[in-house]
């Protein structure tokens, strides 16, 4: 999604460091989700995966949410 954000908004394609942040938590979510529960007790890994990825998207909408509701950065139609 951060590619296509970027790309079809007209900005660089460079990975802010709020990107490289949700992409490191990203799989962190999925390796606690899948191997969580047989290291952590009770419901603690789905709940720390599921923090995980919620952080990870709000990383994703705090750096291009603003970019989908405004004009393209560059001033090309679309």
């Amino acid at each position: 999604m951060p590619r296509a954000t970027l790309g079809h908004t007209g900005h660089p394609l460079a990975a802010s460091p709020a990107m490289l942040a949700a992409w490191a938590l990203l799989p962190l979510a999925a390796l606690l989700r899948a191997f969580g529960p047989a290291l952590l007790p009770g419901p603690l890994p789905y709940a720390l995966a599921g923090a995980a990825w919620i952080a990870a998207f709000s990383l994703f909408l705090l750096a291009h949410g603003a970019m989908l509701l405004r004009p393209r950065a560059d001033g090309k139609p679309g």
